[in-house]
């Protein structure tokens, strides 16, 4: 799997890159480690994330990392690297080691040529086993040895993952022996454990204890809870990485910074600058031109933003289904092992954290389906004057697809895929929803004692509550009138009352405000309230 980082990160120190050829030379030797590619298929892209070469390797092929990779070498680590393992490895960002050099006041030559030192710091960012984000969610308040044998800790606070005071800003970066995760600061291992080996190290024991003192103090500033919860919008986390300089550009030119600098929360699948140039070259187009071209330009961005927050724990549900984007057109999300394919596009790096949602980075841009044949079909069909009214009623959209394109009801929007009910509500039906507004969400969340995340994170309670809302029947206004004082059966199998006082209709204790809003699949009233099931259900 790649990894995205700024260019910038390229031009550390002379010396560092002249250690980096040398290790890609030697790491050359080990590529008949990766026999095993051959292990999915069926699959033709699967092979290359699954086994994309060692731990070693794959930092060598990111050109990510050239100081990590230059102290894996000098500390003579390659070999355990690139053994099986499993391991997982905790891999600071240049800008971390050029902070953790700056603290212990020492050059990048003195770090590496301190063999002893390197070790103890390097063994303490691995773990001997594999770790993905998956494992590392369960692992909130405990402790883990590393292969350095001291421990570091975990914490986790909402989707933010702290290895001590270390966030993780990139997760499951794959290799065949193992996993990286990109962390934003160096750990420093406990004095004592540099401290015992030998006496000649005692002078620096004081570095290291100020070097650990500094962290704290910058702590305060730089990496306590809210700004490390807060670390910008999904637009600002975008500039400041410098990753996606076309990606930012067709934000600026399609006007959607405002959209992407608002609350959302939004998922972006981030195209890597490879990525562009493939698609650019497949359209015979210049960037120019793609700038240019807004109408374009807008429907393919937008096709990239889903209208809810999906980590990476929610995407791995989303095995086989179809999820609506903002655009209004669904993209596929299928997994196989490890690889999460997003249409034709794999993830090649996951949960990049900003305050409004959540980055993925793709390998490939997608394309949303054409409107055009559609269109024509329509203009085909006219001629027989009787008809021109059921493409305009199929061009409605699902209730998925309706619901999304309203933006009305952002947080019952995000329920639907965290509940994995896209393709339900997507297909031929019909449904009839009561889809409660926000202020209705904002106030059962408030009664429940809940967060929105809570709701999201439990879904047998949350596909309780929205198969409480569904029922399997299109019922438009003209029929719920005829059944003031009935039951009618929902989805999720329990009933709700309908009482009709002359023009207010109520569902349960829930008062319905907006009526008959059609889609292609069904029809969809707001009520007032969230309509909560019976205890039992």
């Amino acid at each position: 799997m790649e990894i995205i980082m700024s260019r910038n990160h390229l031009r550390v120190l002379s010396a560092v890159l002249v250690v980096v050829s040398l290790i890609a030379a030697a790491c050359g030797d080990d590529a008949d480690e990766d026999a095993e590619a051959p292990a999915a298929p069926s699959v033709t892209e699967a092979p290359a994330p699954e086994a994309p070469g060692t731990i070693v390797e794959v930092a060598v092929a990111s050109e990510a990392f050239p100081t990590l990779v230059a102290a894996v070498q000098a500390a003579g680590l390659v070999e355990v690297l690139n053994s099986e393992g499993p391991f997982t490895v905790f891999a600071p960002t240049e800008e971390a080691f050029a902070a953790a050099l700056d603290a212990l006041g020492v050059t990048a030559e003195v770090l590496l040529a301190d063999t002893e030192l390197l070790t103890a710091v390097l063994t303490y960012h691995v773990l001997p086993l594999a770790a993905p984000a998956e494992t590392v969610l369960t692992l909130d308040g405990q402790s883990v040895t590393t292969v350095g044998g001291a421990d570091v800790a975990i914490t986790i606070d909402g989707n933010i993952v702290m290895v001590n005071d270390a966030t993780v800003v990139t997760a499951d970066i794959e290799a065949s022996n193992g996993v990286i995760h990109v962390i934003d600061t160096v750990l420093l291992p406990p004095v004592p454990e540099s401290d015992d080996t030998d006496a000649p190290d005692e002078p620096e024991a004081p570095e290291m204890s100020e070097a650990e003192e500094m962290s704290e103090s910058e702590a305060a500033d730089e990496s306590e809870a809210p700004e490390s919860e807060a670390p910008g919008t999904i637009v600002e986390v975008a500039v400041a990485s410098e990753a996606f300089p076309t990606l930012v550009a067709a934000v600026q030119a399609a006007g959607l910074v405002d959209v992407l600098n608002s609350d959302g929360p939004f998922t972006v699948f981030a195209p890597t600058e490879e990525a562009f140039a493939a698609a650019l070259a497949a359209l015979g187009v210049s960037a120019e031109d793609l700038l240019a071209d807004t109408d374009l330009l807008t429907a393919v961005l937008t096709y990239h933003v889903l209208p809810v927050a999906a980590p990476a724990e929610t995407v791995l549900t989303l095995d086989g289904q179809g999820v609506t984007t903002v655009n209004g057109a669904d993209v596929a999300i299928t997994i196989d092992g490890g690889t999460v394919m997003v249409n034709n596009a794999t993830v090649v790096a996951a949960d990049i954290g900003a305050s409004n949602g959540v980055i993925h980075v793709i390998d490939a841009v997608l394309l949303p389906p054409a409107p055009e044949s559609e269109d024509t079909d329509a203009v085909d069909e006219a001629e027989n004057t009787s008809e021109p009214e059921a493409p305009a009623a199929e061009a409605l959209g699902t209730i998925v697809e309706v619901a999304v394109a309203s933006e009305a009801f952002p947080t019952l929007v995000a329920a639907v895929p965290a509940a994995g009910r896209v393709d339900v509500l997507s297909s031929d039906g019909p449904f009839t929803v009561f889809a409660p507004t926000e202020e209705a969400f904002a106030a059962a969340l408030d009664a429940l004692g809940v967060t929105a995340e809570d709701l999201l994170a439990d879904t047998d309670l949350l596909t309780a509550v929205l198969t409480y809302h569904v029922l399997p029947l299109a019922a438009p206004a003209e029929v719920v009138l005829t059944l003031d004082g009935q039951s009618v059966a929902t989805v999720g199998g329990a009933d709700v009352a309908i009482t009709i006082d002359g023009s207010i209709v109520m569902v349960n204790d829930a008062m319905v405000v907006t009526a008959d809003i059609e889609a292609s699949n069904g029809v969809i009233h707001v009520i007032d309230a969230v309509l909560l099931p019976p205890a039992g259900e």
